[in-house]
């Protein structure tokens, strides 16, 4: 977490620009100020790290690996933001290793937290997911709403470290919601109910997806995974479809 620390320590040095960061809740920020509000997602490959480190000498995992950069690498190319098409909602990506960040930015609404925004990059993001889970990838992170900054590869700013802290330590494969962000059901974004309700067509690739996975033998897929069928079941039996 040395990287996180280096974050921390740009979003806490005095200058003349600086804001009140208020813990970077989504105050407003000063005109002046390096920082605009944004709401920002980090998120990484699922337990990528753990599992490289338990398999890091078996060549089908190493095969397995090359795979799962792969799809990165296609998600930065081909993946379209359908959900923020006509919302006038700009996003960033910056893609490093297994792990990318998301900042959105909306044109149109002020420089406060608001929920309709929220809503929309909600559905983008879970359009992320599944468009991940199609390619047998599963994603864990956390999003925030606050003061931030990007400047071509340059991410810094409270908000980016309150979305790495609400995932700390969380183990299953969701994007988490910090306090910042108001939501009152879950901590989390709940994807596959989201994805589900829309349209039920998107059961059955799922499905394929989660078989696929738990197919696999390398050391701790089973029990990680686990979350990811228990999950997937509970969804879809919040919709009252047959397995």
């Amino acid at each position: 977490m040395h990287w996180l620390r280096t974050i921390h320590a740009f979003c806490i040095i005095k200058t003349d620009r600086q804001m009140d960061h208020s813990e970077g809740k989504g105050v407003l920020v000063n005109n002046n100020s390096l920082y605009e509000n944004y709401y920002v997602c980090y998120a990484s490959v699922y337990d990528l790290n753990e599992l490289t480190l338990s398999n890091q000498n078996k060549t089908d995992y190493i095969n397995e690996l090359d795979r799962v950069t792969n799809v990165i690498k296609r998600f930065e190319k081909v993946f379209y933001h359908q959900a923020l098409e006509t919302c006038k909602i700009s996003v960033h990506l910056n893609l490093f290793s297994n792990y990318f960040i998301l900042s959105f930015k909306s044109s149109e609404s002020t420089n406060e937290y608001n929920r309709t925004v929220f809503d929309k990059i909600q559905k983008d993001l879970c359009d992320i997911q599944y468009w991940f889970s199609l390619h047998d990838v599963w994603i864990n992170g956390g999003i925030a709403y606050g003061p931030f900054y990007n400047s071509g590869d340059i991410n810094i700013g409270p908000a980016l470290v309150n979305a790495v802290l609400a995932s700390k330590d969380k183990r299953k494969p969701f994007i988490y919601l910090h306090d910042s962000i108001q939501q009152t059901d879950y901590d989390y974004i709940d994807w596959m109910f989201e994805c589900f309700s829309n349209d039920k067509d998107q059961i059955a690739p799922v499905r394929i997806s989660i078989r696929k996975t738990s197919c696999k033998h390398f050391s701790g897929y089973s029990n990680k995974y686990s979350e990811i069928k228990t999950y997937f079941k509970e969804t879809v039996l919040k919709l009252g479809v047959k397995k």
